[in-house]
């Protein structure tokens, strides 16, 4: 402006400008793994230009418990506490300043349920067991789960924790059937279940008894034997007309009268549930001892009956018995030729098949587990077995 006048007017246009919406709020989409403890989760943003404060909110469930950036421009980071709830989220922000609001910014918050675990390791018939710890695994947690928890069917039991990747268990003599069950677990839900079926298999009827006469009249002793133990057995239950010595799981020895002898040696199979199987027998038919002679007992033509032995003398001594680390055993004996020694466990399954000379000091077991052993000692036909026991 002058005396004469003024100047054409220059303007400077004023107006607020438009606020972008935040960008991607960065956090984790479930918030069961930290649900019922003092976790919390951690969500954040950058920073929206001309925006001078923001507006949080957590959604059903969640609670902002601090600002670690601090307020107005410089909160672009919160930190959540998740409770129990049936629902959760979303995660909300807008940017903020004295004239404009932004748009919303959405996170979506799902609890996730756990995935179904995998496959379940482990014995599906316990009768072999009972009594004994059984393990039950599987080989990962399952998606989105914390933990796992088990369950298993009456007439079983979990020793020790249920809720890791494996369990310890142990079956009673009581039980019939049912299934090892196994569930994920996170602080929001379950997941469907895993389940192994649990059933207990009857034994097998035990194969063909054969029979060897180890001392004649007037003192009659005959062996039975099965080859090996029936399917799915633990033990084996025998009869036999006359007096019987247990020499293993799966051979007996019967010690005759002088008098005529009739009736059958029996072998049923037994497992550790209490189940039988269908008996395998042989008939014995003795006729009474000659006075002054030997007479050779008769046996069911079924019977494999093998030549009559005259056993020498042998005497074998296992020291030290029971033992916590090996075995000694000395075999004297009139026969010359190589011993055969068996390590056989209650079932009859061999260990170890050994080698030794009469009079020889052999040591052996000392690879061998806590429990009860069976060492059978053969020279050519004489057969003699002892118990022996690893502490």
């Amino acid at each position: 402006v002058t005396g004469c006048g003024a100047s054409a007017k220059k303007s400077l246009i004023v107006k607020d400008a438009l606020l972008a919406t935040p960008g991607v709020i960065a956090g984790k989409l479930n918030p069961c793994p930290t649900i019922g403890g003092p976790d919390t989760t951690t969500y954040r943003i950058r920073k929206v230009a001309l925006a001078t404060s923001y507006n949080w909110s957590a959604g059903a469930g969640g609670e902002i418990i601090s600002h670690p950036g601090g307020t107005g421009v410089n909160d672009t980071i919160i930190v959540i506490r998740w409770s129990a709830s049936s629902s959760y989220g979303p995660v909300t922000v807008t940017a903020q300043n004295n004239c404009r609001t932004s748009l919303v910014k959405s996170l979506v918050i799902m609890a996730l349920r756990p995935g179904i675990p995998g496959t379940i390791t482990g014995i599906t018939n316990p009768c072999n067991n009972i009594g004994s710890t059984v393990t039950y695994s599987i080989a990962a947690l399952p998606l989105n789960a914390t933990s796992v928890l088990w369950t298993v069917p009456s007439g079983a039991s979990i020793q020790g924790s249920a809720t890791g990747l494996s369990i310890q268990v142990i079956y009673q003599s009581g039980f019939t059937t049912g299934a090892i069950s196994v569930v994920g677990v996170n602080n929001c839900s379950n997941s469907a279940p895993k389940s192994l079926s649990i059933v207990r298999v009857a034994p097998a009827t035990p194969g063909a008894i054969t029979a060897t006469v180890t001392a004649t009249c007037p003192n009659r002793v005959v062996t039975y034997s099965l080859a090996s133990l029936p399917l799915n057995a633990t033990s084996v239950n025998w009869t036999a007309p006359g007096t019987i010595t247990m020499l293993s799981a799966t051979s007996i020895s019967v010690a005759y009268p002088s008098s005529v002898v009739t009736g059958a040696v029996t072998a049923t199979g037994v497992n550790g549930c209490g189940q039988t199987s269908a008996a395998k027998s042989l008939a014995v038919s003795l006729p009474a001892c000659t006075v002054g002679a030997k007479a050779t007992p008769m046996i069911s033509k079924s019977s494999p009956i093998k030549a009559v032995i005259e056993p020498a003398s042998m005497e074998a001594k296992v020291f030290p018995n029971p033992s916590t680390t090996s075995f000694k055993l000395q075999v004297m004996t009139t026969g010359k030729e190589q011993i055969q020694v068996r390590v056989m466990d209650i079932m009859g399954r061999a260990y170890r098949v050994l080698n030794m000379m009469p009079g020889e000091i052999l040591n052996f077991g000392s690879e061998l587990r806590t429990g009860t052993y069976m060492v059978e000692i053969i020279q050519g036909k004489n057969r003699t077995t002892q118990q022996v026991i690893k502490l």
